[in-house]
């Protein structure tokens, strides 16, 4: 197989800026013709994905282009989350992207609502760069996300393609760090958690916590989850059965709004994202990867933008681990707001601030 990537980014979002990328990327092909594309857009694109997406047509010569408009993107070369930026990996042969076929599609999602329908069928995997993340009120749906397969926008927001040829390998990083025991819920009022066994939630929760982040005013919410499950949660988290549940108000009245309900009886504990211990993580989820595929065509990753350089601070650290992982391997990904992870009795799961980790290799 041949594939290809480049990353190129620009002071405004202009169609002409897919011309130069597909032009560096053949570049690296030797001239070859592709065959195929996935290409994502920085969501400066949004209003002109149409008009984008047809550039890529005429640049590539293919109408096999399948991707969406994220809010960041990158290659092996890096990555690009502050300005007008796009991302192309070429395919030369047949087994590279194809819109039909068997085995575990890639799943683009442009809305929330449709996520349940993925729930079912094959394994897949992807992402979600709807607004929400997933997360909608009934009275209002924000408006779909650009997502594409076979070089057109997506009418009902979501768009797959296959990898007919292909093994897929992956692996997640959730970058936890749980932080006490298990509890039992035994009070709730719609999305409010009051108690665990005989103490109110938000009196648990600080008693969780390490010192220099209990101290913090106001607490780093944004960086702390609930992790429920009807068990065990560590156990329930590794086997891929537990909710991540983010927080997001501690109350004056010692409880904590969750952004998804929970049902008393189940096992509640808490988990914190801090870079070392996340940096840690993928780390180690890379060197697993890669003792399973030690030897892929290609990877593919989705990061939640609140992972990547704006939880790091400077850099992505977990670009940078996929890359040392694999070197010279050609890396396409999106950062979004929501990763679609396999589940192994098929369909997906939604997670927030993860990183899957995808490699395709010859099959056999």
């Amino acid at each position: 197989m041949t594939v290809a990537t480049a990353l190129v980014a620009g002071v405004d979002a202009l169609p002409g800026l897919v011309d130069q990328a597909v032009a560096q990327a053949q570049a690296k092909l030797g001239g070859q013709h592709p065959r195929a594309a996935l290409l994502f857009l920085s969501e400066e694109f949004t209003r002109i994905a149409r008009e984008t997406l047809r550039q890529a047509t005429r640049a590539t010569a293919t109408t096999q282009i399948a991707g969406a408009v994220a809010m960041g993107v990158c290659t092996e070369e890096g990555w690009v989350v502050d300005r007008p930026a796009v991302a192309v990996m070429l395919f030369c042969d047949d087994d590279g992207l194809a819109p039909s076929g068997s085995g575990m599609p890639l799943s683009l999602a442009g809305t929330p609502h449709l996520l349940p329908d993925w729930q079912g069928g094959p394994p897949r995997f992807g992402g979600s760069f709807s607004p929400l993340g997933g997360s909608f009120s009934p009275l209002h749906v924000p408006p779909a996300t650009p997502v594409w397969s076979q070089s057109r926008l997506a009418s009902d927001g979501r768009a797959e393609a296959y990898f007919p040829g292909l093994t897929l390998d992956w692996n997640v990083s959730l970058g936890l760090e749980l932080l006490a025991p298990p509890a039992l819920v035994t009070g709730v009022e719609g999305y409010d958690l009051h108690t665990l066994g005989q103490r109110p939630a938000l009196e648990a929760l600080l008693a969780a916590l390490p010192e220099a982040v209990r101290q913090r005013t106001p607490l780093p919410l944004h960086q702390l989850v609930a992790v429920v499950a009807d068990g065990k949660p560590d156990e329930a988290l590794a086997a891929g059965r537990a909710r991540i549940v983010p927080l997001l108000a501690a109350n004056l009245d010692r409880s904590i709004t969750l952004a998804r309900r929970v049902t008393p009886g189940a096992q509640v504990t808490w988990g914190l994202r801090q870079p070392q211990g996340a940096e840690h993580e993928m780390e180690t989820a890379m060197e697993r990867l890669r003792k399973r595929a030690p030897r892929p065509e290609f990877g593919l990753m989705f990061s939640c933008i609140g992972r990547g350089p704006y939880f790091y601070g400077s850099d992505d650290l977990d670009l940078r681990a996929f890359r040392n992982a694999y070197p010279g391997l050609p890396i396409i990904g999106a950062y979004g707001c929501g990763q679609l992870v396999p589940n192994p009795g098929g369909g997906a799961r939604q997670l927030n601030n993860s990183v899957l980790a995808v490699v395709a290799s010859r099959a056999g």
